[in-house]
């Protein structure tokens, strides 16, 4: 067989060879042909020369501490006006969007539009600089449009490091399947893993992972979209192949899919219901509050005061909060609920921090005796590392009124423990918890301020 495609489109693509030997090239865009009997057709593809080249790049202005960058950029773009060409920012999504725009608009640029597509991006009268989320890692010049991708801005782009950590991640799970094995492919369903085969494209072997489906249909998965598989249950499980084709796993992600739908109606009229509840506006003491805020020992990045003014302005306008602050460790997030702690517990409101481990119930509890001491805030802690009699005084504090502070693991979660006035609970590490424990969760946290960390 000859794959009738150019070799740089061949990766995009799953080649399937049914069980009477005819090769069809499975979902993609950019197929041009599909494998056949007639060997002898070129395999090479025409070149068709549009003018276009790689623009100019800002490394130099990236490197320079004399040099605006972005004043740099708005000038590249200004410049396109007064060439007559049109000036297109790529971004690789809404969020890298607005930040791009923002910070542009912040250096100089004044006429510019937000464009759905690309379609809507080229049809951009010339002077107005539009901003696309267009998924392209370079971008090109030609006599009649300028397009800059946020690479040729940024430089090298951090997801780039995490793409190919995932790739090797999945080629590692991959290593580590057996023959014989079943896994789940995205659109295709359950298979049996037959391991990795080199498949000859355009006169060069291209390797795949080699799978096959009911009635003896394989699929062959180039290894650069191998992050499409995963393992079906542990190693020596038994399923039943799907049909490469067939309906029945569309029929089980649209069941799934409506399942989903339902537990997201479910979680809409929680958070509705939230919505409506109300909670006593919490008056944030300026002075206490900017001593409390002097003691923490670095600066507070962007993120981190973003979170807090979020989280403040919940608690102070009567909003019941819930909110979630995601960032890997050392990222800030225990000072996020360090000064939401500070403004419940000032208010005479009870504080309840609830972690999955007794190690990060004792750090937590050594972080807030320190950032509290000096203050009229009682902390206790209530997990195995402590006494049956400092337990017992623990329970005992939280009930009476006081305990300001109380930080364990789930033993807070038990049904004999009872607050005397619960203002805030903060959950770290929420996806540690089992099923019992998050149930319990619901129900404490109905009409009170929630902050998880995550």
């Amino acid at each position: 067989y000859a794959l009738k495609t150019p070799p740089y489109e061949f990766g995009q693509q799953s080649v399937q060879l049914s069980s009477f030997g005819t090769g069809v090239l499975a979902t993609g865009v950019l197929a041009t042909g599909v494998f056949g009997a007639d060997n002898s057709a070129d395999s090479s593809t025409a070149n068709i020369d549009y003018g276009g080249r790689l623009p100019a790049g800002f490394a130099a202005e990236r490197q320079s501490v004399d040099i605006n960058l972005f004043e740099a950029v708005v000038a590249r773009l200004t410049k396109a006006k007064t060439e007559d060409k049109r000036a297109i920012i790529a971004c690789w999504s809404e969020g890298t969007r607005e930040r791009m725009r923002q910070v542009l608009v912040d250096n100089g640029l004044q006429s510019h539009k937000l464009a759905q597509n690309w379609l809507e991006a080229q049809k951009t009268p010339i002077g107005t600089v539009s901003l696309v989320v267009l998924g392209i890692e370079s971008g090109f010049e030609t006599s009649e449009m300028l397009v800059l991708c946020e690479q040729d801005i940024l430089g090298e782009r951090a997801v780039r490091g995490l793409s190919k950590r995932r790739s090797k991640n999945a080629l590692k799970e991959a290593s580590s399947l057996a023959a014989g094995d079943f896994v789940v492919h995205l659109d295709h369903g359950i298979a049996r893993f037959l391991g990795l085969k080199a498949i000859e494209a355009a006169g060069a072997p291209h390797d795949c992972v080699e799978l096959e489906y009911a009635r003896g249909d394989k699929l062959y998965l180039p290894v650069e979209n191998i992050e499409l598989l995963t393992r079906y249950g542990e190693a020596g499980s038994q399923a039943q192949l799907d049909r490469l084709g067939g309906v029945a796993w569309q029929a089980k992600k649209a069941q799934l899919k409506d399942r989903i739908r339902i537990m997201a109606g479910q979680l809409i009229k929680i958070a509705a219901n939230r919505a409506m509840s109300k909670a006593e506006p919490v008056e944030i003491p300026p002075g206490a509050y900017d001593e409390f805020v002097a003691r923490f020992q670095f600066e507070e990045t962007e993120d981190q005061l973003t979170a807090i003014e979020a989280i403040m302005e919940d608690i102070s306008s009567g909003k019941v909060m819930d909110r979630l602050v995601c960032g890997d460790v050392g990222f800030g997030k225990t000072e996020v609920a360090l000064r939401a702690a500070f403004v419940i517990a000032l208010s005479g409101r009870q504080v309840a921090i609830v972690v999955p481990t007794t190690l990060l119930a004792r750090q937590h509890y050594r972080t807030f005796v320190e950032r509290f001491a000096g203050l009229p805030i009682k902390i206790a802690q209530a997990s195995r590392l402590v006494s049956t009699s400092e337990m017992k005084s623990a329970k005992q504090g939280i009930s009476d009124g006081s305990v300001d502070i109380i930080i364990g693991t789930h033993a807070l979660l038990a049904k004999s423990i009872s607050f005397y006035d619960l203002g805030l609970l903060v959950i770290d590490e929420e996806q540690h918890f089992g099923v019992g424990h998050k149930e319990r969760l619901k129900e404490i946290k109905h009409s009170i301020h929630v902050l998880t960390l995550s």
